[in-house]
């Protein structure tokens, strides 16, 4: 079943099978999918049938068959996100986010640096979340947007902690694997979430580091560092190395940059820092 779905002025043709996913992907994703009326101009890439007791994913990250309906429905979560990424104009940085304030608090870093527990742990103490890895570009407004991505966060194990459990309602939440990667997935339609259509000015800039030893700190940090940090995580946008480095510029020159070393175990000591 062909399904439209629009962020922005992206519209994304998804083939679906029977329906199953749709509202899975407009809760995760703060979307809405609608019903085509015939073929669409543009084929999907993205397309999902059944196969055997499993599914058959055709995606622009790659063909896979699996086995149950939550490790589908992150693929496709996935996948549509990819989509979204990729056909944007705007410049996309790599980065999470809450409100503070009226406006966001930005943390900027790479894989495993613990953009999603501190964007969960924002969550848990009531702060309005943006989301937990990549931002849209705002720049004439000096302000950001949040993509159509679920907060996602690695666990350990197949179980996820109890005391985490507690929080998130099922309808909420399930567990999925993507690549070898097993995470908890929340959607973007709890409380305290920030629409995707929402554009919000950036109150400070983070540069987010996990540290193995010491204090969980501020530092001072270099606008060099940060942009070479930021720019091999940032993409898309004819000019984004230009428009990264206005952006980090713009803030810099405001006093708002600064590098947060995060010790294992104090993500909460973290969150205290930035929210002050």
């Amino acid at each position: 079943m062909l399904f439209t779905a629009k962020w922005n002025d992206i519209v994304v043709p998804i083939d679906l099978a029977d329906g199953v996913f749709k509202n899975r992907l407009e809760s995760f994703l703060d979307i809405e999918l609608t019903p085509a009326d015939g073929p669409s101009e543009t084929p999907p890439t993205t397309t999902i049938r059944r196969e055997n007791t499993g599914w058959a994913l055709d995606t622009p990250l790659g063909s896979r068959s699996l086995a149950n309906d939550d490790d589908a429905a992150f693929t496709l979560l996935e996948s549509l996100t990819y989509e979204f990424w990729m056909r944007t104009r705007h410049t996309v940085i790599h980065a999470g986010g809450f409100m503070l304030d009226g406006g966001a608090v930005l943390y900027l870093g790479g894989p495993r640096a613990g953009k999603s527990r501190l964007t969960f742990a924002a969550w848990r103490q009531g702060h309005p979340i943006l989301g937990d890895d990549r931002m849209v570009l705002h720049l004439d407004k000096h302000a950001v947007q949040p993509m159509p991505k679920c907060v996602k966060l690695r666990l350990d194990s197949d179980h996820v902690p109890p005391d985490w459990r507690r929080l998130v309602p099922d309808e909420h939440s399930f567990t999925g694997e993507i690549r070898g990667d097993r995470r908890w997935i929340l959607s973007r339609r709890l409380p305290h979430m920030i629409s995707c259509t929402s554009i919000v000015p950036v109150r400070s800039v983070v540069a987010l580091r996990r540290v193995d030893s010491g204090p969980t700190r501020f530092d001072k940090s270099a606008l060099t560092e940060v942009l070479s940090e930021t720019l091999p995580a940032s993409s898309v946008g004819e000019n984004t190395a230009l428009d990264v480095l206005r952006f980090l510029k713009f803030h810099a020159s405001e006093g708002r940059i600064q590098r947060l070393n995060v010790a294992p175990d104090e993500v909460e000591v973290g969150l205290a820092l930035l929210a002050k």
